[in-house]
């Protein structure tokens, strides 16, 4: 009954903002996504945590729906020069639009994203926005809430697969909880209320990861393969991490079968030839883009840093040690703190205050993190597939901080080092908990204060 009531209110939501905006489009698309995250959790996931996990997609598609609308409201006033965090929100709709302006179909549209070099590095991205606006401007007119909207309907649906991939570790009030913590202090809030990728490869992430720790089966290899492949158009870098994830179940899948076991090397060989040749041309490209983009990146810290901060310092130090320092240095970005309102131009978003709470958050996080690897806890209670998970997610880290350490590019593994997080965390006394909690703060508080008498 109580989600019922809920579902109403949001209904009734939509349709205040439908008319506020003059666009009937936004209504019809929002309860449309609605109806699919209802479908989606229905045929997807666990059958006795229904309920719970659409409480959950309802309370923060609702939470995200506002927060994009008020960002939206108050940052972006022409999407052709406006934008909330990301810069790159201003090409991701530009784009969406020419294709709109070019297109006199459906699949005339998706020939010129297939066709189109410029359109090469965000294929997936476009793939799906583009027939979004083509649906819009049919009912109403496309804008840049309308493309807001799927992005947000990701975002809600990454807490609820987070929930869903607890449990497998939790009981279900601890995974609810956690997933609560995560939808609300994570770095995901913030960028909820961004036009960028960022979001749909964290959901495709998390969705490979919720597959791994299920029944393993050939079915849902195959279903990882075709996330592998999406997550390739999405993003180069993760996709080629993605597919160490889909090597590691293959591996889980063979074990199982002793005779099959036994040849694994040969068997692992043909699998990677297979991808490799099902790939092509395409995996070539992505190799080049993947080593341009992460010059680019590197390139771009390089001219960001600030010079009186520690980005400045950790661009200065030894091949290796250099990329590991940055890739711990990511986990406490934004740093300092309160640097996590300024975009990439210098321009103060106020509204973007939820990723300083982050900031803290995270730090928190890898607080219980460590205290866990110093008492054994990892070895002793955390699944030994979840460990591997957690190595494989610190790769990237490391990887894409090589490049650039930017948040959003390293969030889609971020659930992986929760969950160690969150069991350890429920493994250990209510004291540890909070004296772990305050000493992270202080540390960081002790951080930010350096920071302030460097910059004297």
């Amino acid at each position: 009954m109580y989600s019922v009531f809920k579902l109403l209110i949001i209904v009734i939501l939509f349709s205040i903002i439908s008319i506020i905006e003059s666009n009937l489009a936004i209504l019809i698309f929002s309860l449309i996504l609605l109806c699919l995250g209802i479908i989606f959790i229905k045929l997807t996931l666990k059958h006795y945590l229904y309920y719970k996990s659409i409480s959950l997609f309802l309370t923060f598609y609702t939470i995200y729906f506002l927060y994009s609308y008020l960002i939206y409201k108050t940052y972006v006033f022409n999407p052709f020069s406006d934008y909330f965090l990301g810069i790159d929100s201003v090409k991701y709709f530009s784009f969406t639009n020419d294709l709109l302006n070019e297109s006199k179909s459906i699949i005339d549209g998706f020939r010129l994203i297939s066709n189109t070099f410029i359109y090469s590095d965000i294929k997936g991205y476009l793939y799906i926005h583009f027939p979004i606006g083509y649906f819009a401007n049919l009912v109403d007119h496309n804008d840049y809430f309308i493309q807001q909207l799927f992005i947000l309907f990701l975002a809600s649906l990454v807490i609820v697969l987070l929930f869903n991939l607890f449990h497998n570790f939790l009981n279900v009030a601890q995974s609810h909880t956690l997933a609560i913590i995560y939808g609300l202090f994570g770095h995901i809030f913030v960028y909820s209320a961004t036009l960028l990728r960022d979001l749909h490869i964290s959901f495709l992430f998390i969705l490979g990861f919720y597959i791994i720790f299920n029944k393993k089966t050939y079915y849902n290899l195959l279903y990882l393969c075709l996330i592998n492949f999406i997550v390739f158009n999405f993003r180069v870098e993760h996709g080629i991490f993605f597919m160490c994830f889909v090597i590691y179940y293959f591996y889980l899948l063979i074990k199982s079968n002793q005779k099959l076991f036994k040849i694994f090397p040969v068997i692992l060989s043909v699998f990677i030839f297979v991808m490799l040749l099902f790939l092509k041309e395409y995996f070539i490209q992505s190799i080049n883009i993947l080593t341009d983009t992460t010059s680019r990146y590197s390139s771009n810290a390089e001219e960001l840093a600030d010079p009186s901060g520690f980005g400045v310092l950790l661009l200065k130090l030894p091949p290796v040690i250099k990329e590991i320092t940055r890739a711990g240095f990511s986990q406490i970005l934004p740093f300092p703190s309160y640097s996590g309102i300024n975009t990439s131009r210098g321009v103060q978003k106020y509204l973007a205050f939820p990723i300083i709470f982050s900031s803290l958050f995270w730090f928190t996080v890898w607080g219980y993190v460590i205290f866990g690897f110093k008492k054994g806890f990892l070895f002793r209670f955390i699944n030994k597939d979840l460990i591997i998970l957690f190595i494989l997610s610190l790769f990237l880290i490391i990887g894409a901080s090589s490049g650039s350490g930017d948040v959003r590019r390293l969030i889609a593994v971020y659930p992986i080092i929760f969950v160690v997080s969150g069991i350890v965390f429920y493994r250990i006394s209510i004291k540890a908990r909070y004296l772990i909690f305050y000493q992270m703060f202080i540390i960081l508080s002790s951080l930010h204060l350096i920071y302030m008498l460097l910059k004297l």
